[in-house]
């Protein structure tokens, strides 16, 4: 979602060996590129064979909440989970589980809180009480 998107909603879905799953703006322009809205409770898991980018990318999107998904990228991507750009500022990242690290990059900023990391392409890194194991909100 980008060029102006606001508020949208991406929940429960399964994305399989795909090289990006979910992107909330994706370059930085004048005003925003996207704004606000909620990635929640996805599943994203990418064999080592696929190659790609970060699986949830939030670029340009001031307010943007990113919480309990469950991301394995198998070692294709070091961190797994990014939020870019300055205009990516207030993004809450909480309750999510990866396969490597968060990063704010590029001036990005936000709050991290209560999200499980592993190592590169070990599958089953989250516990089963973590809020994207379980579903809870």
């Amino acid at each position: 979602m980008w060029r102006g998107s606001r508020d949208t909603l991406t929940e429960d879905n399964i994305f399989l060996n795909c090289a990006r799953g979910i992107a909330y703006g994706l370059e930085e322009r004048p005003g925003f590129d996207h704004q606000g809205g909620i990635i929640r409770g996805n599943i994203f898991i990418r064999s080592s064979a696929q190659p790609g980018d970060a699986a949830i990318v939030v670029a340009d999107s001031p307010g943007t909440q990113v919480l309990g998904n469950t991301v394995v990228v198998s070692g294709t991507y070091a961190t797994p989970l990014e939020y870019r750009f300055p205009g990516a500022h207030d993004v809450v990242v909480a309750g999510n589980c990866v396969d490597g690290a968060i990063r704010s990059r590029d001036g990005a900023s936000g709050i991290e809180r209560d999200n499980q990391h592993g190592q590169n392409g070990r599958h089953g890194v989250c516990s089963t009480s973590t809020p994207a194991a379980t579903g809870t909100r």
